[in-house]
Order: structure tokens, then C-alpha cells, then sequence
């Protein structure tokens, strides 16, 4: 981009963005330069992906508002992929969410199979339910998470589902550097 042309697309884009309450970045599926998606997300960070564009926006690490169109184009990677799996939440059974083969969501259990532990390896992000430090019938408590993460080896882990005994600034000082309590608002990119 020569900077002629350069500074008169950032001064449209300025113009632009001052007239629209709420600018969208529509990105497609052809072709964009890095600086040029920086230049359009800076103006208007609300991004919609139309179809291929889904593509475009996960390659720059911008997780899209909204994704339309029929969907045909875009690749199989950029899709969300959930498996599920009975767990035990007491004598009842739960399930656990496992996506895109690097996070894992556990919210009411107190016992997975070890059949399924293989599926449980190499993930980058475990959230699990850890209601207190005693035994619980229905819910892991802390012990059996730690244990159960020694087995699996999560990047992270995500504690979830704790009762008012966990105190959270007390549990951080005792916990393993890759296990951390939630909180609320927390999020993250899978």
C-alpha cells in the first residue's frame, strides 16, 4: 500500500467510524494483508466473518461477534468441535463437555471413568468442579481434582463449583501454578 493510499484509507476509516454508532469489520473470505485487518478491527472492533472470512479472523486471532452466511467455506479447523461424555454426578449421571480436543467442562461430578482419562490428555484448559475440601457425595473436592489432574496433566486448570469454605485469595497459595480458581467474568480463548 503506497502512503498516499495508506493515509487516505486510515483518514476514511477515521470519517467513517465517526458516523456509525456501532462500526462492524465484515471480513470475507479472500484475501486480507495483516496490516490491513489491524487498520479495519482498530476503526471497528465489532467483526463479522461471512463464511471463509471465520477463517481470516481466527488466523489473526479475532474470535468474530457473529459468523453468517451458509457456512460452506469454512474449514473444518476453524469449526467448534464438542464431544461429550457421561460422567457420575453422585448416583445420577452428568456429562462432560470436551471442545475442540483442548478444553475440557465439568461442572457436577464426583467420578469419571478411568476408561475415559485417554480422553482426557493434552488438553490446554480443564474446568472442573471442586465444591469444597472434604469428601462430597455428589462433587470432587480439592483432593480428588489434584489427584485426577496428576493422572491427565492439563495445561491449566479451572476450578469451578466451590463452596463458601474456599476461600479464594487462601486457595491460590496452596494450589499448583496450573490450577487456579475461577472467578466471576473470567474468560479465555480455546
Amino acid at each position: 500500500m503506497t502512503e498516499n493510499v495508506k493515509q487516505g484509507f486510515y483518514e476514511f476509516m477515521s470519517m467513517q467510524a465517526l458516523t456509525f454508532k456501532d462500526p462492524i469489520t465484515l471480513v470475507g473470505g479472500a484475501y486480507v494483508s495483516t496490516e490491513n485487518f489491524k487498520a479495519s478491527t482498530q476503526f471497528a472492533s465489532n467483526v463479522v466473518a461471512a463464511d471463509g472470512g471465520a477463517n481470516t479472523c481466527l488466523q489473526y486471532g479475532v474470535k468474530p461477534t457473529a459468523v453468517i452466511g451458509d457456512l460452506d467455506s469454512i474449514e473444518e479447523k476453524s469449526k467448534v468441535q464438542i464431544e461429550s461424555f457421561p460422567v457420575k454426578h453422585g448416583k445420577i449421571n452428568s456429562i462432560l463437555y470436551k471442545i475442540n480436543n483442548s478444553c475440557a467442562y465439568v461442572s457436577d461430578v464426583s467420578k469419571i471413568s478411568e476408561k475415559d482419562y485417554s480422553r482426557l490428555k493434552k488438553l490446554n484448559y480443564f474446568i472442573v468442579d471442586c465444591l469444597r475440601y472434604d469428601p462430597h457425595p455428589s462433587h470432587f473436592n480439592l483432593d480428588q481434582v489434584l489427584n485426577l489432574v496428576k493422572i491427565i496433566k492439563p495445561k491449566k486448570t479451572i476450578l469451578t463449583n466451590m463452596n463458601n469454605e474456599i476461600d479464594y485469595v487462601k486457595i491460590q497459595k496452596h494450589l499448583p501454578k496450573s490450577v487456579v480458581p475461577a472467578y466471576d467474568g473470567m474468560s479465555f480463548l480455546i
